[in-house]
């Protein structure tokens, strides 16, 4: 992510905005907080994001969401969020995600031998999404992330939208690589499953 001013980042973030005015703002944020070494795809060709406004119960005023395509792979696709909440204005989402801990039999610890051992070594965040899908109704973000092409191997996420921005809800692993889609539980709920 490129570096910018916290002066310039509150002067986007500032006040509410028409609804033209936000859509400036949101794709100025990106534009500053993103290089083309992450999302050359826009870079290369700018597209407008796509937008959802989320309404919330009463006295909760409403969410914006902003998806950014960055880049496509083979058979994945890379997006980054702009969100604008009441609380925290428009600002660039991150995302919670299990670091993994992952152990394979073999002595070089490939992925071409059998799955020892599979944990969580921790939380980290991202500012980047695989093959994200947005509800258009509550803003939850779904994504399902192929780790090589016949997607036997992968993680998938689910994000909820609050107030305050986006929570890691749940999360499942399959880093078997056994030419079997049999994804493993970390997280439902938000809670580690053990």
């Amino acid at each position: 992510m490129r570096l910018i001013s916290l002066s310039t980042l509150a002067a986007l973030a500032a006040c509410p905005v028409a609804a033209d005015e936000l859509d400036t703002q949101a794709v100025a944020l990106f534009e500053a907080a993103f290089s083309d070494d992450i999302c050359p795809l826009y870079f290369d060709d700018p597209a407008a994001p796509e937008r959802y406004d989320i309404t919330r119960g009463e006295g909760e005023g409403t969410l914006t969401v902003f998806a950014f395509t960055c880049d496509f792979g083979a058979y994945n696709r890379v997006d980054a969020f702009v969100i604008q909440t009441n609380l925290d204005g428009l600002h660039v989402a991150s995302f919670a995600q299990p670091a993994l801990d992952l152990t394979y039999t073999d002595e070089n610890n490939t992925m071409e031998s059998e799955l020892a051992h599979l944990g969580i070594a921790g939380y980290e965040t991202t500012a980047t999404l695989i093959n994200a899908a947005v509800d258009e109704r509550t803003g939850q973000i779904v994504t399902q992330e192929k780790w090589r092409g016949v997607g036997d191997a992968m993680s998938a996420g689910t994000w909820d939208l609050t107030l305050q921005g986006y929570v890691l809800r749940d999360y499942e692993v399959d880093a078997s690589y056994d030419g079997e889609l049999n994804p493993v539980s970390l997280l439902k709920n938000g809670q580690p499953v053990d």
